[in-house]
């Protein structure tokens, strides 16, 4: 028996890029694609009576799968650094100030420090 293949479409979506950029390792973080977000929420929005309904069950699925996957201090540190450095960079992209030449060692560190820690759980759950 063949089944019927459901029609796709595609959305393309303007955005600026250092919000993408912060938004992406967000989700990552959450084991997420922005597809899968917009489709669940365009899913959700067929599904339910009323917009805020499906932003309210699209958000709680995101809510959900962040808490599964609880991030180290350093992790939230180092997202806290992407997220004011991505503004930043769209405030000069904005206003046309060149703010490529600022330092970002904080970040190397805790990046560094974010590696260092994943190598040692990794270690740590391959003794288990």
């Amino acid at each position: 028996m063949a089944t019927a293949t459901v029609p796709m479409a595609q959305i393309n979506v303007r955005i600026e890029r250092p919000s993408k950029e912060a938004g992406d390792k967000a989700l990552a973080r959450a084991g997420l694609t922005p597809s899968q977000v917009v489709r669940e929420l365009w899913q959700n929005l067929a599904d339910q009576e009323s917009p805020e309904d499906a932003v309210a069950q699209t958000e709680q699925r995101v809510r959900d799968a962040t808490t599964a996957v609880e991030p180290s201090p350093i992790e939230e540190r180092l997202f806290a650094l992407d997220r004011m450095y991505s503004r930043f960079a769209c405030f000069g992209e904005t206003w046309g100030l060149d703010v490529s030449s600022l330092p970002d060692d904080s970040q190397d560190d805790l990046r560094a420090s974010v590696r260092s820690e994943k190598q040692i759980a990794r270690s740590h759950e391959d003794t288990l």
